[in-house]
């Protein structure tokens, strides 16, 4: 069994980098093996199911391995909400096709031995330019609830994580990764009341890695990895 995650794909935008032509990997895996995408996934997105997004997810579903995906920011979570949950690795998820699975927000799954905490959501820095309901949705940011959710389930497993995976950084990563040239982090993107939560859940757990999408940056600091536009098998 094998885990691999990447950044963002936007829906039909970006999706074609987990094809043969961009990850030659994913031709050996099988649907025991997972590629994560850590938020932004867009292909629940209009009011209603478009045949291009179903032409997409059966695309996904056809591939040797099984995707999972957490929310980002840019999600219809009017249509995503509303998918049944149901259990999963240990966790809480909504299958969306055949395999392509939504990893709820919060919840601790056990994969490959590994056990890895998911929390999706962040802030959009462009909502003022975005339509409610249409390309922007208020649901975006985790709520008390989902935060509950989290501390109940990593309490449960004694606040010891293998894995972290969210669709935005810690703020306190965010401010780190702003100082790179390569990677630039609007002050928005930095006082994201999503990330400024992930601070504390850093400083309230044990982890091993931590990986995140949102910030369109491939860069890696220690145990933190941003990823964007790279997909990464985690060891």
């Amino acid at each position: 069994m094998a885990i691999f995650v990447t950044g963002d794909i936007h829906g039909p935008k970006d999706v074609t980098r987990l094809s043969d032509v961009f990850f030659p990997k994913g031709q050996k895996l099988t649907k025991k093996d997972f590629v994560i995408v850590l938020g932004d996934f867009g292909l629940v997105w209009y009011w209603e199911q478009s045949k291009r997004e179903l032409y997409w997810l059966e695309w996904l579903s056809s591939l040797p391995f099984t995707t999972l995906f957490l929310d980002g920011n840019h999600e219809n979570f009017y249509r995503l909400l509303k998918y049944p949950k149901k259990s999963f690795k240990g966790g809480k998820a909504s299958q969306i096709h055949d395999t392509v699975f939504y990893l709820r927000r919060g919840e601790v799954f056990t994969i490959d031995g590994k056990m890895i905490f998911v929390m999706g959501g962040a802030m959009s820095t462009d909502k003022e330019d975005r339509i409610e309901g249409e390309s922007w949705w208020p649901q975006e940011e985790p709520n008390y609830k989902d935060w509950d959710n989290a501390a109940k389930n990593l309490a449960r497993h004694g606040n010891k994580i293998d894995i972290v995976l969210t669709h935005t950084a810690p703020q306190s990563i965010a401010k780190r990764m702003s100082r790179y040239s390569h990677c630039y982090i609007e002050s928005a993107r930095i006082e994201d009341p999503v990330a400024i939560a992930l601070e504390r859940v850093k400083k309230g757990i044990k982890f091993k890695y931590w990986c995140y999408g949102h910030l369109h940056c491939n860069w890696t600091s220690g145990k933190f990895t941003s990823l964007y536009d790279n997909i990464k098998k985690l060891k």
